[in-house]
């Protein structure tokens, strides 16, 4: 059995971060980045049509809170893998996150380097559970 892509889509309001997750997403092979939206309304509609593993969300996208758009994945889509990404290093934000249903708390400034790493590690997960079936 040939492993499955693992499908990221992103939402998040800068385009600097966009043109940083271009940069680090473009070139693993696993990954089929498959969409960003700069805003929540779009993310929305983008994970419905689209059914990504994993949602790489920003806590504030323009006036809106990522945390609405966490509570719908989770609720509508439980196995989609939501990596909170974030400016605001306060722990309660990352509690949130995590209590909410988040898998990762990514702190933009500090810990970006670590998504590359924790999506190599879901990939390997997902294609490890299908070769168990």
């Amino acid at each position: 059995m040939n492993p499955t892509k693992l499908k990221v889509l992103s939402v998040d309001d800068s385009p600097t971060i966009f043109s940083h997750l271009e940069y680090v997403l473009k070139d693993l092979s696993y990954i089929d980045w498959v969409g960003h939206a700069f805003k929540i309304s779009c993310g929305k509609a983008m994970a419905t049509t689209l059914n990504p593993d994993v949602v790489l969300l920003d806590i504030m996208v323009e006036d809106e809170s990522g945390f609405d758009l966490l509570k719908h994945l989770k609720e509508k889509y439980p196995n989609i893998k939501v990596f909170m990404l974030s400016n605001l290093a306060d722990s309660i934000y990352n509690k949130k996150s995590i209590k909410m249903g988040a898998s990762h708390y990514i702190d933009k400034s500090f810990e970006f380097h670590t998504i590359e790493d924790l999506l190599e590690i879901e990939y390997y997960n997902r294609n490890m559970k299908s070769l168990q079936n």
